[in-house]
């Protein structure tokens, strides 16, 4: 089947920053919208000229079938039937299924979404059901209580979660809610993420409970939706809440904190993200991920914490830091992000001998327009001496 090639478990997804977006096989065409442009009004010799375009697109190849689809586009309503009638007798070929699901999403009629949902749940061909899904979910609100009714089977359950997250409507939520303790964790952690879209109280106590959730996938996701509710930051106390997630055992939840922590950006946050940057029960690998989250602040706290962060005894955190602090653009902060640099220059801490170091105090001293430049002139390493003369 010559179109997009796209498991279930690819169905697009949306996340807060980047994060469900569906991934194409290179050995098939990327995945296309067909525009729908202007309704057109059926006219008699419009009716026909429906009938003809049908019967092209169920003998058409690929690219013939794309066209033909783009046409019975314009007519919205009016090509349901015949699309349906055209289902019903060729459910066996998944091209021409899939082109029907696209053309079905031209209309939230009743029996457009009837169709899709059979697509969804008894078509055999992954390509199809995601299709119909994503489909489903573009028709907005109208495909909520469908959906609805299709949690109410375990078979079906994680496609249509994953199905109203892409509606994005604020009615979601009171149909996802009594199927946030699912028994299947991927069930839950989908909800979590479709939780994390909403800045709504309603969606909190799901977002808490899942931070102790036995799976990691489901504390994940708690700890990002979490991060996304600065609003209710200080009512429901999150910063302490992600204060423990730091301290998880999986990796993936812990650097997940760091960033939730950075989102909120508050001082408690800044100092709650910078004693765990001094422990030195802190893996490095985490380290590195708060020293990350930490400058994405950019508050005058926030670069008093990477301050601190210099005297730890680890080159690669300390080159981290200062990477980090050369990569800040806000005007405000220049001077004491100078400061900074300059002060930890002369210090002679124990990283200056990492030839790393140096080049990335130097980058962040040329950008700032340092005189403290000179420095590194006659440095012993070329690198060094060639980001020191390179212009930024």
């Amino acid at each position: 089947m010559q179109i997009l090639h796209t498991a279930i478990d690819r169905i697009p997804r949306t996340l807060a920053s980047t994060r469900r977006v569906r991934q194409a096989n290179t050995s098939k065409p990327h995945a296309m919208q067909i525009s729908m442009g202007s309704v057109q009004p059926v006219s008699p010799s419009n009716r026909q000229r429906i009938s003809f375009l049908f019967d092209e697109l169920r003998d058409g190849d690929f690219s013939e079938r794309w066209s033909i689809a783009k046409q019975l586009a314009k007519w919205g309503d009016d090509v349901i039937d015949g699309a349906i009638a055209l289902l019903q007798k060729h459910d066996n070929d998944d091209e021409l299924c899939w082109f029907m699901a696209q053309i079905l999403g031209n209309s939230p009629s009743p029996a457009a979404v009837s169709a899709l949902l059979d697509l969804l749940t008894h078509h055999a061909d992954k390509d199809v059901k995601a299709k119909a899904a994503t489909t489903l979910a573009h028709l907005g609100s109208v495909a909520i209580a469908p959906l609805a009714r299709l949690l109410e089977e375990p078979q079906w359950r994680l496609l249509a979660v994953r199905a109203l997250a892409e509606v994005q409507h604020p009615d979601v939520v009171d149909v996802l809610l009594p199927y946030s303790s699912d028994t299947d964790a991927t069930v839950r952690a989908e909800i979590l993420a479709t939780f994390s879209i909403f800045r709504t109280s309603r969606v909190l106590s799901s977002l808490i409970r899942g931070l102790e959730d036995p799976a990691s996938i489901v504390r994940r996701e708690a700890t990002v939706g979490l991060g996304l509710q600065r609003d209710f930051a200080e009512e429901r106390e999150l910063v302490r809440l992600l204060k423990r997630q730091l301290f998880d055992l999986d990796l993936g939840v812990c650097q997940q904190a760091a960033i939730a922590l950075s989102r909120l950006g508050t001082v408690e946050a800044v100092t709650v993200l910078s004693q765990t940057l001094q422990s030195s029960l802190t893996p490095q690998p985490l380290r590195l991920h708060i020293v990350r989250s930490i400058s994405w602040i950019e508050t005058p706290a926030a670069l008093e914490a990477l301050r601190d962060g210099l005297s730890i005894d680890d080159p690669d955190v300390c080159g981290e830091i200062l990477d980090n602090l050369g990569r800040i653009q806000n005007p405000q902060l220049e001077a004491q992000i100078l400061q900074i640099l300059t002060q930890w220059l002369d210090s002679g801490h124990p990283a200056l001998k990492q030839p790393r170091v140096r080049r990335s105090i130097a980058l962040g001293l040329k950008r700032l327009g340092s005189p403290a430049i000179s420095h590194f002139e006659n440095d012993p390493d070329e690198t060094v001496r060639y980001h020191a003369a390179t212009e930024c």
